[in-house]
């Protein structure tokens, strides 16, 4: 029954005719409220003028006699005025204000002045009629003047015309005027409202119908022109409205780029496979495949040509897999209907170059091993893009459920700690799960954390491994490298807490500590009397900060330290990956007198062209082939280590090799043409104290290396 109410007032008829009723009402008390004021209004007017005439009538006869002060004969007066309508108090007061007298009581000299009205006083100043308009009535004074003297005034006060009396006199002709205007109006409505109310009762329903997937429906609607033109478009729209969810569908689920699963579709059907294997007993596989050397494709060649490389790799994959081991998505909507029993497996991109394979109902880890290493096969294979080949790799972590996850999360973060772990060894190939990665994960966030300690400790060390001059064997720079003795673990391996910090973030920090240490120790060696050039390792992260150059010079400021004696030092790769990056970065740097090293020259994927645009001061020969040397009869590699320095000569740059650790390497270096050499041929990286003992004792014994250090005078 309260349902049925409810829909009753909520119809469209009844709400016509509630708004026509409101309208109505609302008219009639607007009508209420001017007509009575106007009223009102009227009536003060009246009264106004009623009362100036009673005052000026009892002036007269007040005039009369008034010398002879007869109180009785004057309040007789006032009482006749007092008796008048709308009149409720009448006063005399003589000019000198001897009296005041109403028609009750007589006030002799002198009046109190809270018995002194203000209109009184005007009126026998000026002689003339004066009138206020006071809260509780209208006062009016008229003055006693005979023969030109004012002898007095005489004060009368009139009520105001009641507001609730007033009103009531002007209702019954508005209620005549607006009923019978309010009726017909009503009438007119409630026949407007069936007229309306049908036809939006059958738009209601074939709504309803489209709701619940009817999309064949022909809508008839009758009524208005309007109702009948919104059932046909109605109509039209319910043609389309399949393809369109399928469209919907397909931009909701489906990634732009590779037309494979995205990230969404593939979280359900990965929740689905896992509720599905707890209920049946089975267990399943998730690959994550992330590509190396994507980034470096992109950044150097375009994201448009990224994308064509991201979707070349998914076709292939797809079609080097056997078809029952995974789709490729077709979006529609009969297919995420039927989502929840299909037995397929999915093939999905998550974003940027991650990607993840599903593998329901596996019987054996082989399985997946065995899909694993066809993805790898065929993303190993070249990709041909505009006539130029790409090579790229496949890192891929493998993790089964429900052994390694039994959510959905837990079995993708599985996945991703096993692909870090190939990548960790090696890349281009795929790994297992196994607690031990949980470990080496805890570990990672172990190291992570002790380092954002040590940073903010300043528990880290600055070494310094001697770099000699190829010639005459005298040390001319040293590169800084950063070492961490941990107050638990001991002295920790660079590598593993470098390449942490890189994948934390923590190597923004770490170097910008390196370069402002670097900078303090130089101050420290030029004070012991050695002229010599640091050399700072820079990561990518640091090189791709916009504000990179910026804050190199603003460190090397800060610290007082001449920008000549700085070498930055940076990874080929890096260089190359940015080119207007790079050339805004070295323009701001090499103007300020800062030198720039390629590290590991001849290792990269760089070309001549791009490397004589940058313009580097030194590029570093990667310790590969320094290696190549030791081996006498290994004349190719010789040859490449020759034809390497060869080259960096014609482009006019300096040279240094890296890595050298016996005579005969040094010998062929340095025939060959090289300028400076580092290796434990001529010291490790050490401390600053024993480097400045390494210092002096070669500047002491030059027969060691050569000419020895090169010394400032001191003082």
């Amino acid at each position: 029954m309260l349902r049925r109410l409810q829909r009753l007032i909520g119809s469209f008829q009844t709400q016509l005719l509630a708004l026509i009723a409101a309208t109505g009402l609302a008219f009639f008390v607007v009508l209420q409220i001017v007509d009575t004021s106007i009223e009102m209004q009227r009536l003060r007017s009246e009264r106004l003028e009623d009362s100036r005439i009673v005052a000026a009538v009892a002036a007269r006869a007040l005039e009369q006699g008034f010398d002879q002060k007869d109180f009785a004969e004057m309040r007789k007066v006032l009482s006749a005025v007092r008796n008048q309508k709308h009149i409720f108090h009448a006063s005399l007061v003589d000019r000198e204000l001897t009296f005041m007298l109403d028609e009750l009581t007589t006030t002799l000299a002198p009046l109190p002045l809270s018995l002194q009205s203000q209109v009184q006083m005007r009126a026998l100043k000026s002689g003339q009629t004066e009138q206020a308009f006071a809260p509780q009535g209208i006062e009016i004074a008229e003055p006693l003047v005979r023969e030109g003297q004012i002898l007095g005034s005489v004060t009368v006060w009139t009520s105001y015309p009641g507001l609730l009396r007033t009103s009531l006199s002007v209702m019954l002709p508005n209620l005549l005027a607006v009923l019978p205007v309010m009726a017909v109006a009503l009438l007119l409505s409630l026949l407007l409202g069936r007229r309306v109310s049908a036809p939006v009762k059958a738009l209601r329903q074939a709504v309803q119908k489209f709701a619940d997937g009817d999309f064949e429906q022909k809508l008839e609607i009758g009524g208005f022109l309007e109702f009948s033109q919104l059932g046909e478009a109605l109509s039209q729209l319910a043609t389309k409205l399949k393809d369109n969810i399928n469209q919907i569908y397909e931009l909701a689920y489906v990634d732009r780029i590779t037309q494979l699963p995205n990230r969404e579709f593939f979280k359900g059907e990965v929740i689905r496979a896992i509720k599905r294997a707890e209920r049946q007993g089975s267990s399943g596989a998730l690959l994550f495949v992330d590509l190396d050397g994507f980034k470096r494709v992109n950044d150097t060649m375009g994201h448009e040509v990224g994308d064509r490389l991201l979707k070349m790799f998914s076709e292939r994959v797809v079609n080097v897999v056997r078809a029952n081991d995974m789709v490729a998505f077709g979006a529609s909507r009969e297919y995420a209907l039927r989502g929840a029993s299909t037995d397929k497996q999915i093939f999905a991109r998550l974003g940027g170059d991650e990607f993840t394979v599903l593998l329901e109902d596996i019987h054996e880890e082989t399985d997946a091993a065995s899909v694993a290493r066809r993805i790898i096969a065929a993303t190993s294979e070249a990709f041909v893009i505009d006539g130029a080949e790409v090579n790229l790799g496949a890192s891929i972590g493998i993790a089964t459920y429900p052994h390694d996850g039994s959510d959905y999360h837990s079995i993708l973060k599985s996945a991703d700690m096993a692909m870090y772990q190939a990548k960790e060894e090696g890349k281009n190939t795929y790994r297992f799960y196994s607690d031990e990665l949980n470990k080496h994960a805890a570990r990672r966030l172990e190291v992570e954390s002790d380092l954002r300690r040590a940073l903010a400790r300043e528990e880290l060390e600055l070494y310094f491994q001697p770099i000699v001059d190829c010639n005459g064997g005298a040390p001319v720079a040293a590169e800084a490298l950063v070492r961490w003795n941990h107050p638990v673990k001991g002295v920790l391996d660079p590598g593993e807490f470098i390449r942490i910090a890189e994948k934390s973030g923590l190597v923004l920090p770490l170097g910008l500590w390196v370069l402002k240490a670097a900078c303090e120790r130089m101050k420290e060696l030029s004070e012991a009397g050695f002229d010599l050039s640091i050399t700072i390792n820079i990561s990518r992260n640091q090189f791709e900060q916009h504000d990179f150059a910026q804050r190199v010079l603003e460190t090397i400021s800060g610290c007082g330290t001449s920008a000549r004696r700085i070498e930055l030092e940076i990874s080929e790769e890096v260089l190359v990956a940015n080119q207007r990056r790079t050339m805004e970065h070295f323009r701001r740097l090499k103007r300020s007198g800062i030198r720039i090293a390629v590290d590991d020259f001849g290792t990269g994927h760089s070309n001549l062209a791009q490397l004589g645009r940058l313009r580097p001061d030194v590029v570093k020969i990667d310790r590969s082939f320094v290696e190549l040397l030791q081996d006498a009869a290994d004349d190719q590699g010789r040859r490449t280590t020759r034809a390497i320095l060869a080259l960096a000569k014609s482009l006019e740059y300096s040279t240094c090799a890296v890595g050298v650790e016996t005579g005969a390497q040094l010998k062929f270096l340095r025939d060959a043409g090289c300028d400076r050499v580092q290796g434990y041929l001529f010291g490790p990286a050490m401390p600053l104290g024993d480097f400045l003992q390494w210092l002096s004792s070669h500047g002491q014994d030059e027969d060691q290396l050569g000419d020895g250090p090169r010394k400032v005078a001191a003082g």
